[in-house]
């Protein structure tokens, strides 16, 4: 289908958060929305050219087209993977309904930013105190630690049998990590007793101390009162 200069195109929000982009002679902020109700904002399609030159909103998935246009947008701007954008819905299911094939995806992007939609999506789930599994947490944590590294392409690998395994790197800061965890309740432990033993100690002490008045007083107050005079 061949795209009318003349017409305007609809620009799709679906993200909480407001999305911002630019053409030749403006500057959009585009409003929050959700999967059910996204926020629209009308373009022509230069004006979609000029602002996917100028960020990277489309080609992230921050933004997306209607359907029906959808593919020759996508074709217009030279996005050639644009069926392998995660949508809002897809991110959370691979989140929620965890497998090894989905979670290679996330794994797969390369991008700190693109990344940053999934972190996005999965902090506001757990902030709903949707349960999410330790494995999950584990993938998205290490994949955003490779990404501040500048680490294009993933060493973490996922078993046949769902298992997770890091690259050397991130398994040695894991065990660090572990490591000094358990030290630092050994010298809480250790502490502790310490501590006890100075108040059983000093409990002692205070016995001893209390024992001699005790006996200064039963002696002093032994035998007949004095007479009076």
């Amino acid at each position: 289908m061949a795209l009318a200069k003349e017409k305007s195109y609809l620009v799709l929000n679906y993200n909480t958060n407001p999305v911002s982009i630019s053409t030749r002679h403006d500057s959009y902020l585009i409003d929050g929305g959700s999967n059910e109700s996204p926020s629209v904002l009308p373009l022509t399609i230069d004006e979609i050219i000029t602002a996917n030159s100028n960020g990277y909103a489309f080609k992230y998935g921050l933004l997306f087209f209607e359907e029906e246009y959808q593919e020759d947008i996508y074709e217009e701007l030279r996005i050639k993977d644009w069926k392998n954008i995660l949508t809002n819905l897809q991110i959370e299911d691979i989140i929620l309904n965890p497998t090894k094939e989905k979670l290679e995806e996330i794994l797969l992007i390369d991008n700190e930013i693109y990344f940053d939609r999934i972190v996005g999506i999965y902090t506001g789930l757990k902030n709903a105190g949707i349960d999410i599994s330790n494995r999950v947490e584990l993938v998205i944590s290490l994949r955003e630690k490779e990404l501040s590294e500048k680490k294009r392409k993933t060493e973490i690998v996922l078993s046949k049998n769902d298992s997770l395994k890091a690259s050397p790197k991130i398994s040695e800061d894991v065990d660090l990590l572990k490591k000094q965890n358990e030290e630092l309740m050994h010298q809480m432990e250790e502490m502790k007793k310490i501590f006890e033993s100075q108040i059983n100690s000093n409990s002692a002490e205070v016995t001893k101390e209390d024992e001699p008045q005790k006996e200064k007083e039963t002696k002093k107050s032994a035998g007949r009162p004095p007479k009076n005079k």
